[in-house]
């Protein structure tokens, strides 16, 4: 049997390229897509442009998304693209781990550790 050639939760046909797939995330993020934001974010800090990952991770963050708080923790911890910043990671984290992101509470844990501090973890 045939696929369908479009997507069956837009009805869009698939994409066939990276062109398009970017194309269609920056659709997504000027109509203030939180995911789509937090998805560039991460592309950025891969391609280790970081001050514009803090900044669009910033503004999904501010939107409650999950994986840009773990994100932004971790851009604070390692001081990517921001000053280095323990409590601005903690706080993060913690958005993150209190929506049960695993990274974020594994995070969290490791610190914690490294404090010599127990049972805190969320």
């Amino acid at each position: 049997s045939m696929r369908d050639p479009r997507c069956p939760f837009c009805r869009e046909p698939y994409i066939t390229s990276s062109a398009e797939a970017d194309r269609n995330l920056m659709k997504r993020i000027k109509a203030g897509d939180r995911i789509a934001i937090c998805q560039k974010g991460c592309q950025r800090r891969v391609a280790e442009d970081y001050s514009v990952a803090v900044d669009l991770l910033k503004k999904a963050a501010k939107m409650g998304d999950v994986e840009a708080h773990s994100q932004l923790g971790q851009l604070y911890y390692f001081g990517q693209g921001a000053e280095k910043n323990l409590k601005k990671a903690v706080h993060h984290w913690e958005e993150a781990a209190i929506s049960g992101h695993p990274h974020a509470r594994f995070s969290l844990g490791l610190g914690e550790i490294h404090a010599g501090v127990y049972g805190g973890t969320i």
